[in-house]
């Protein structure tokens, strides 16, 4: 895995973060001030990605989403949910990825074990 070189989020993101003070992401899917924001987030990471899943370097084709890196359920404060350090562009798959990973985390300390691909 490589490393991901995070760059500047689309500036609605913190438009919306601060107007609408959403509390979960989902959220975004129901803004009617910023309708085309996840699309955008999409973009935004599949280019910082150069198209590739930000776990497997394998390339972005079909049912791509919004990862968070630390799971929401357990990092569930506005700043990790909405920050773009915690956004990777994924494919859903059960059998590795994103889907994997969160499916496989049984506790938030199980995160010292795993490579961040933004920070390492």
């Amino acid at each position: 895995m490589r490393r991901i070189k995070k760059q500047t989020p689309p500036a609605d993101l913190a438009r919306y973060v601060r107007s609408e003070n959403p509390q979960k992401f989902e959220d975004i899917h129901h803004t009617t001030n910023f309708p085309d924001l996840y699309d955008e987030c999409i973009v935004q990471l599949e280019i910082e990605q150069e198209n590739l899943s930000g776990y497997t370097e394998k390339p972005l084709k079909n049912h791509i989403h919004v990862d968070h890196y630390r799971k929401q359920e357990w990092f569930n404060t506005q700043a990790m949910v909405f920050g773009w350090d915690n956004m990777i562009a994924d494919e859903h798959n059960k059998g590795y990825g994103a889907d994997y990973k969160d499916s496989h985390l049984d506790n938030p300390t199980e995160y010292a074990n795993m490579i961040n691909p933004v920070l390492e």
